[in-house]
C-alpha cells in the first residue's frame, strides 16, 4: 500500500504539471537548490545532524496567490540509524507575502509527500507525510535570491511504526529560469478591476476584459476596452493598425495639452514625479546591472520622500503577438517593482501594469523608434 501511495503521488505530480502547462500561463519557473541539516530522532530534543540536499521547482502563476511547488529531498542517515538514506517527493502550495522586511521577502508553504527509506528499519519505514515550512528570500544578483528555510514534516504512519516527526534547517539559492512560458488558453490579469456595481462585477468575473468572449474561451484575456475581437477574444491584425493609430493620436493630444499647460515630463531625472526609463533587458525580464543601478538610485530617493502610490507601466514595440507583448511588458514592469521592493520600498504601494505595444511614443518602423517604445513609465503620486 505504501509503495502504491508513492507511485500514485509521482503520477499526480506528473499529471498536475501537464495540466498546469496546458491550461495556464506560467509567469516564471524558479529552481531552488538547498543544503540543510535534518533532525530525525527528537526524543531528547532537536538534533540537526543529518546532511540534507533539496531541489525544488516553483511555478509562479499570475492567476493564483498560491503557487504550486514540487520539491525532491535526499537525507543521508548515519550508520547508527541502520537505514541508509531518505528520499522524499512532495507537492506543495507556496504563498509569498507582499512587501518586505529589510529587503527580505517571507513565504510559507504546505503540502503532501511520500518518503522512501532505503534499507528501512522497524523504527524508520517508507510512509506518506504532511509537511509545512516558512522561509525568507534575500536578493543577491540577476534575480537570484539567497534563501533560508525551516521545515517540519509529520509522517503518516500507515505501517504502525513509531516514527517521529522530522525537522530541517535549509540554506540555498533560488534561481529563475530564463525561458518565457506562454501557452494558448493562458489566463492573466495585469490590473485590478475598477469599482462597479454588483451586476457589472459579476459580468467582469465571467468576462474580465469585457470583450464579450467568456474567460473560459478567451485566449487574450486583457484586451483594451471597446476593442473589436474575434471569437477567441483576440484583436485581429486588421484592427490592430486602427488601434495603434487611435493610440498614437491620443498620445499626441496628451503631449500638446501638456505643452500648453507647461507641465514638463522628465525622461531621466530621478527627482521627477513622472519618469520614462529605457532599461536594457538581457533576457525576457532580466535587467542589466546598469539598469538595476538606475532603479536602485530611484529607490534611495523615494525613501526620503512621502508618496501614496507608485504606478509602473511596461511597454513594448509592435513586433510579435499582441497578447504576448502585453504579458512581456507586465513581466518587465514586475521586474522593476522587484528591484524597488528589494531596496526597501513597500510592495503594497506599487501597482504594475503591462500595456504591451499600446501608446507608442515613436515610429515602430525604425530600430531607433522601436527602442524608444520599449520603455518603463513610472508615476509617483
Amino acid at each position: 500500500m505504501k509503495k502504491s501511495f508513492g507511485i500514485l503521488l509521482a503520477g499526480m505530480v506528473g499529471l498536475f504539471a501537464q495540466s498546469v502547462t496546458e491550461r495556464y500561463h506560467i509567469d516564471d519557473i524558479d529552481v531552488g537548490l538547498m543544503y540543510g541539516l535534518t533532525s530525525i530522532d527528537n526524543s531528547g530534543g532537536w538534533d540537526f545532524s543529518k546532511h540534507t540536499l533539496q531541489a525544488s521547482f516553483l511555478l509562479k502563476m499570475q492567476e493564483f496567490s498560491v503557487d504550486p511547488m514540487v520539491n525532491m529531498t535526499f537525507v543521508n542517515l548515519s550508520d547508527e540509524d541502520g537505514a541508509g538514506s531518505l528520499w522524499q517527493l512532495a507537492l506543495n502550495g507556496l504563498y509569498t507575502f507582499d512587501g518586505n522586511f529589510y529587503a527580505m521577502t517571507p513565504y510559507l508553504y504546505a503540502g503532501l509527500g511520500y518518503e522512501y527509506v532505503h534499507n528501512s528499519t522497524s523504527d524508520l519505514e517508507s510512509n506518506p507525510f504532511l509537511q509545512a515550512g516558512v522561509g525568507v528570500r534575500y536578493p543577491l544578483f540577476n534575480d537570484t535570491d539567497l534563501v533560508g528555510e525551516f521545515r517540519g514534516l509529520h509522517v503518516l504512519e500507515l505501517s504502525g511504526s513509531d516514527q517521529g516527526d522530522e525537522f530541517t534547517l535549509f540554506i540555498g539559492v533560488d534561481i529563475p529560469l530564463q525561458e518565457q512560458y506562454l501557452v494558448p488558453g493562458s489566463k492573466t490579469v495585469s490590473a485590478p478591476l475598477p469599482e462597479s456595481s454588483a451586476p457589472e462585477l459579476q459580468m467582469k468575473r465571467n468576462d474580465k476584459d469585457g470583450d464579450g468572449v467568456p474567460d473560459a474561451l478567451d485566449i487574450c484575456p486583457a484586451t483594451p476596452p471597446h476593442a473589436k475581437v474575434n471569437e477567441h477574444g483576440c484583436i485581429p491584425k486588421t484592427e490592430r493598425s486602427k488601434l495603434h493609430t487611435a493610440s498614437a493620436s491620443l498620445s499626441s493630444v496628451k503631449a500638446e495639452a501638456k505643452t500648453a499647460l507647461q507641465v514638463p515630463v522628465a525622461k531621466s531625472e530621478l527627482s521627477s514625479r513622472h519618469l520614462v526609463l529605457h532599461p536594457i533587458f538581457t533576457g525576457s525580464t532580466q535587467m542589466d546591472e546598469a539598469s538595476r543601478d538606475n532603479i536602485r538610485r530611484l529607490a534611495k530617493k523615494l525613501k526620503n520622500r512621502s508618496f501614496k502610490r507608485i504606478t509602473i507601466e511596461g511597454y513594448t514595440d509592435d513586433r510579435g503577438d499582441f497578447e504576448q507583448n502585453r504579458v512581456l511588458s507586465q513581466k518587465r514592469a514586475d521586474a522593476v517593482k522587484k528591484v524597488l521592493v528589494s531596496e526597501g520600498i513597500a510592495g503594497e504601494k506599487i501597482v504594475t501594469v503591462g500595456k504591451g505595444e499600446l501608446s507608442p511614443i515613436a515610429n515602430n518602423d525604425t530600430p531607433e523608434g522601436r527602442a524608444q517604445n520599449r520603455r518603463i513609465e513610472i508615476t509617483i503620486e
